[in-house]
């Protein structure tokens, strides 16, 4: 996970969304996608 990536995975978890919503927001932007 890049610095990048941690930042705005956090800034989208401070704005109430949840982890689905993020991976799928990643997913449909084709960006890569972190699982743990």
């Amino acid at each position: 996970m890049t610095p990048k990536l941690k930042k705005e995975i956090e800034k989208s978890l401070k704005s109430s969304w949840s982890p689905e919503q993020i991976c799928g927001h990643y997913q449909l932007e084709q960006k890569p996608v972190v699982a743990f």
